[in-house]
């Protein structure tokens, strides 16, 4: 006799960002069923629905919560809500995903960590980058000793993001406030300080600068003039790790040209290098130079990008919930606090 598995309820707190990884990784997925979407405005909320199949569809947090038919919350709304939406989502016993970054800062982050720590629900931080084929093999031959003891890391990206009007970023929005959890360190850099995080172990000193170079954008869908932009869109840092390793970020968003994303990763025993977001070379001490490495963490078939890792994070949520498996490769709300900690460092 087959014993069918529990599928479990999904409602979606934001359809931005959430229609386009979070809904279609649902729909994706095995496990879990999209039941119920929030947005701020209604026909938002009702349109997203339609489209990936969910019963309800409300511009109130409160009604989602209420809704018996959700065991878990994906908030994926702008920063200055996390806070209190993941709150909110813990009190009425939802196991919640959460999008990056956790909070505003050090002592929101650690306050949603020793809440969802006492909760005894499942709290995950949307690091889903942690699932890309390259950065999840990254870190499965750092932690099998490919590198041996690290000596020094870099990270740089320099993408034009700012600066094309292809990209939302280039227009005026929640990201260019800095006090509402905007900026390149918490939109970009905060997946690889979690990578560099889970990888070595959060740094034992942080050095850094942030700043920003366009101080104005125009408003999105042809609204005339442009919005003040306080958060920052260039840094550069550098630290030590436990170990006495080094490790340097640097990069902009607000520039014409650039390399996109480069990691090097130096150690005793070799080296591993992504050149872009889609490939990891590597070599070891004794080999002559750099090889292609092929990931064994394929995206599922049928997916790609960013969607493709929301759906293995899924994955390992359902094994968890399911009892299958104790722990996932999913970041946590105590990841959400050391990356926190890193960005502060940062901006001073």
């Amino acid at each position: 006799m087959t014993i069918e598995r529990k599928r479990f309820g999904v409602g979606v707190a934001g359809t931005g960002f959430g229609r386009r990884v979070q809904m279609p990784a649902i729909a994706h997925s095995s496990g879990f069923d999209l039941v119920a979407v929030c947005s701020a405005t209604l026909a938002n909320a009702q349109s997203a629905a339609t489209e990936f199949g969910a019963a309800h569809a409300t511009d109130s947090f409160e009604e989602l919560l209420a809704d018996d038919a959700v065991d878990v919350v994906v908030v994926t709304t702008p920063p200055r809500l996390h806070r209190s939406m993941a709150l909110a989502a813990l009190e009425a016993g939802k196991h919640v995903i959460c999008e990056k970054p956790l909070a505003l800062n050090v002592s929101e982050a650690e306050e949603m960590a020793a809440v969802a720590a006492k909760s005894g629900l499942i709290a995950v931080l949307d690091h889903e980058q942690r699932y890309l084929p390259s950065n999840r093999q990254f870190h499965h031959l750092v932690a099998n000793g490919y590198l041996g003891e690290l000596r020094y890391l870099d990270v740089r990206v320099c993408l034009p993001l700012t600066l094309n009007p292809a990209f939302p970023i280039a227009f005026h929005s929640w990201r260019d406030d800095v006090t509402g959890g905007g900026g390149l360190l918490s939109g970009i850099f905060s997946h690889y300080i979690d990578l560099m995080c889970l990888s070595f172990g959060p740094p034992e000193e942080v050095y850094g600068l942030a700043s920003t170079t366009l101080t104005s954008k125009p408003f999105a869908d042809g609204k005339p003039g442009t919005g003040d932009v306080t958060s920052d869109d260039r840094m550069s840092a550098a630290g030590r790790f436990a170990n006495g390793a080094l490790f340097s970020m640097a990069g902009s968003w607000s520039v014409h040209h650039g390399p996109g994303l480069i990691v090097e990763a130096y150690g005793e025993n070799g080296t591993l290098v992504m050149p872009d977001t889609d490939r990891l070379l590597g070599a070891t001490a004794a080999e002559p130079g750099l090889t292609p490495i092929e990931s064994e963490f394929p995206l599922p078939d049928g997916t790609e990008g960013q969607m493709g890792a929301f759906v293995h994070l899924l994955n390992d949520l359902e094994a968890v919930l399911s009892g299958d498996a104790e722990s996932g490769h999913y970041a946590t709300f105590d990841d959400g606090v050391a990356v926190q900690r890193v960005i502060e460092a940062i901006r001073g």
